[in-house]
């Protein structure tokens, strides 16, 4: 593991009660009697991180046994939270073979926290949690945000990194912050009265028959594969008449509308060696379940048995009775319960290769290292052949689910079992990714977000721990006019915390996805809190902000916007977009713009005095203003009218 450098260190555990306990590390050692429960902690001195560089420590704890920890390091210690763009797994995420191949990074500790809800706060995490270095399995399973976060501050700090990750998707913030927070304002205080006080089990038959009347209305129910029925996994099938497509993508970027299920088809030549030898083959995660045929015979697939499907990237070994031949065709059926559907992952993830053990001319052997590398793999992203062999209306209405004691949307409930049994382990900050559940409830966030960061602060009793933010990257269809958006007043309760101490605010508005909510460039987010951490914290001269609004004046019938930056352009050297402008009337039509400097100069015909300016107000804008650095510029309003009823409930 990793400990905090700089500040006085806690080691707690649990003991028979009034037992005498020591703590020693690095020479250094403190003593303390567990107290009736057989609760125990001390602190040991805060120590520095270059004199015991390279040094893996021994924490040796010492009472009625002794428990000795290996491999310990001293370095800086960041708690990565949030909901599902902070857990998506970085074998997931864009490059990731790229990035998975450079993962072997002994300074770089990793530790995530298993998904769990509690009525009351726990004492510890589940017991399979576990610190690991970082190297290619590890990293394929970790947060990307939070890996890429954690290279970038080990390349730049050059001490080891440990990062703490605990996140679950589709969370609101309220369930990571504790009842009493939320008790004690009255913004908030309704969101523990809208919870029955009363909740099932989520073992009990009530609950259980609950979920699966909700589970009828909120996803599509796979009536089965007709495409095998119809023999569409057959090498012999003639798919001359089928439609093309480019993989890996959602087959809704592809123009399709529909949920339900889709086959794909491909034809491939193989080397020659390969023949009669086992295969690995990959195709990166899927949304949401698959059946994987080779040559006819059924190699794999993955169901509802994987609890997050979209996340979980496919290799399935092919047998060597399979490869019988210098073809091989692949045949797979995709089912889709609803949003997006298809190859989710990036180019580098899909291939074919020999297995790690593999029979080559005649003789069982293990491959050279050359056979091992993704140069003597069989590519498979391009073209592909697709039929729709199921054609389902996507979902519109779908309720809420229902609720059991401890689940995930409980108030609470995930501050219990995954935030409390951390306190009060040291640490440099926390980065947090979170905001898309509680988009229907922008107003109240501006209180919930700086509510939890009181919250996690007086917990961790650190005073002002710093805070990372991740403001809502873009997602949706591009505005065709100005208008209301309940995600551009998310984005601007995300702005308004950073007049807090110690709050920094990066934005992700220009990484957006049209068609998902989950944008796959996890390494532009990361790097962009990585150099707010350097910059603010560690006081290093790095870029990091992006253009900030300053100021608005009226001259005639133009508006001047100014800028905190350096440097102001455009990346594509066209005006600037996403500029709505109003007057007295509070109409917002789109801006004629141009750059001056660091300042927006927007107009209107039909605008003679200009009133208020709104930049990227739009659930997914259409922006291209940024800094020298390539920072995009963060979004923005000059007025305080009343916003969309959307936002407020």
């Amino acid at each position: 593991m990793v400990l905090q450098q700089r500040l006085p260190i806690p080691v707690w555990g649990w003991s028979t009660p009034n037992q005498v306990i020591r703590v020693t590390l690095a020479g250094h050692g403190a003593d303390t009697i567990a107290n009736a429960r057989g609760m125990w902690m001390v602190k040991l001195p805060s120590l520095a991180a270059e004199p015991y560089l390279g040094q893996a420590l021994d924490l040796v704890v010492q009472g009625e046994a002794t428990v000795t920890v290996h491999d310990v390091t001293i370095g800086e210690v960041w708690l990565c939270s949030g909901q599902s763009n902070m857990e998506w797994p970085l074998a997931c995420s864009a490059d990731a073979g790229r990035h998975l191949a450079a993962a072997d990074i002994p300074d770089l500790r990793l530790f995530t926290v298993a998904r769990a809800g509690a009525t009351s706060p726990k004492d510890d995490v589940q017991e399979d949690a576990c610190w690991s270095h970082s190297d290619a399995e590890s990293a394929a399973r970790f947060s990307a945000v939070a890996w890429h976060f954690g290279v970038e501050l080990h390349r730049a700090l050059k001490v080891p990194v440990g990062l703490i990750h605990s996140s679950w998707a589709g969370t609101p913030a309220e369930a990571w912050m504790s009842r009493a927070s939320l008790n004690s304002d009255l913004i908030t205080r309704p969101i523990l009265d809208r919870v029955p006080a009363a909740l099932p089990k989520a073992d009990s038959p009530t609950f259980q028959k609950q979920l699966a009347t909700w589970e009828a209305k909120a996803r599509h129910e796979d009536p089965g594969n007709a495409g095998v029925r119809k023999r569409w996994h057959l090498t012999k099938h003639d798919d001359s008449g089928w439609s093309t497509i480019e993989l890996p993508q959602p087959w809704q970027r592809a123009g399709l509308t529909s949920e339900g299920a889709v086959w794909f088809r491909r034809t491939l030549t193989i080397p020659a060696t390969w023949k009669d030898c086992a295969l690995e083959l990959s195709l990166g995660p899927i949304d949401h379940f698959d059946v994987v045929y080779v040559n006819g015979e059924r190699i794999g697939g993955t169901g509802p048995e994987v609890a997050e499907p979209r996340m979980f990237p496919r290799r399935y070994p092919i047998p060597a009775s399979a490869v019988t031949g210098r073809t091989l065709c692949l045949a797979i059926r995709v089912f889709d319960l609803g949003g997006v559907g298809g190859f989710t992952g990036s180019a580098d993830q899909l291939w074919l290769r020999p297995s790690a053990t593999t029979k080559v001319g005649g003789k069982r052997k293990a491959p050279s290292k050359k056979t091992k590398t993704s140069t003597d793999a069989v590519e498979l992203a391009g073209p592909w052949r697709y039929h729709v062999e199921l054609a389902l209306a996507p979902l519109t209405e779908v309720p809420p689910p229902p609720l059991h004691n401890a689940h995930q949307h409980v108030p609470a409930s995930l501050n219990n079992a995954m935030v409390q049994p951390l306190v009060p382990y040291a640490l440099r900050g926390v980065i947090w990714y979170q905001g898309e559940n509680n988009v229907e409830r922008a107003e109240q966030y501006r209180v919930l977000l700086p509510s939890l960061i009181r919250d996690w602060r007086l917990a961790w009793g650190q005073g002002d721990l710093h805070f990372g933010i991740v403001q809502l990257a873009g997602y949706g269809a591009h505005p065709v006019e100005p208008g209301a958006s309940a995600w551009a007043e998310v984005r601007e309760a995300q702005s308004l915390v950073t007049a807090g101490n110690r709050i920094g605010l990066v934005t992700a508005i220009d990484v957006g996805d049209v068609h998902d909510i989950h944008p796959r460039d996890k390494h532009t987010v990361g790097t962009r809190l990585a150099a707010w951490a350097r910059a603010t914290v560690h006081q290093h001269l790095v870029p990091w902000s992006g253009p900030r609004f300053s100021a608005m004046t009226v001259a005639g019938n133009e508006a001047h916007v100014t800028f905190t930056t350096a440097g102001l352009r455009t990346r594509d050297g066209k005006p600037p977009r996403g500029f709505a402008l109003a007057g007295r009337d509070r109409k917002f039509v789109w801006a004629e713009t141009k750059v001056v400097g660091t300042t927006v100069t927007l107009k209107h015909p039909q605008i003679s005095t200009p009133v208020a300016v709104r930049y990227a107000w739009a659930d997914n804008p259409d922006i291209n203003l940024v800094d020298d650095a390539d920072a995009p510029a963060l979004p923005f309003r000059t007025d305080d009218w009343p916003l969309s009823t959307a936002g407020k409930r």
